[in-house]
């Protein structure tokens, strides 16, 4: 509780009182809202993560894949030009 202070009328210092409590409640309320939201956006978000980190593997293991066939068909190219009567 409040104690009023000198000047201020014990009513007065209710009314703060009561303000306080109210801003407490408001804060602890919003909080509260806050770590919900959290809660649940950050699966969400780490889901999302983990589609992406997935797609650019399967986009670097095609890469990867086109260069080696372009690789092995310039190899093919080299060794057939080689081995061609001249």
């Amino acid at each position: 509780m409040l104690k009023p202070l000198g000047v201020l009328p014990k009513a007065l210092a209710e009314a703060l009182e009561g303000l306080l409590i109210i801003l407490f409640e408001m804060s602890a309320t919003l909080i509260k809202y806050l770590l919900v939201l959290i809660k649940s956006t950050f699966p969400v978000i780490f889901e999302h993560l983990l589609k992406l980190i997935i797609a650019v593997f399967l986009i670097v293991i095609r890469v990867i894949t086109w260069l080696i066939n372009g690789l092995v068909k310039l190899l093919n190219r080299l060794f057939r030009a080689t081995q061609e009567p001249s």
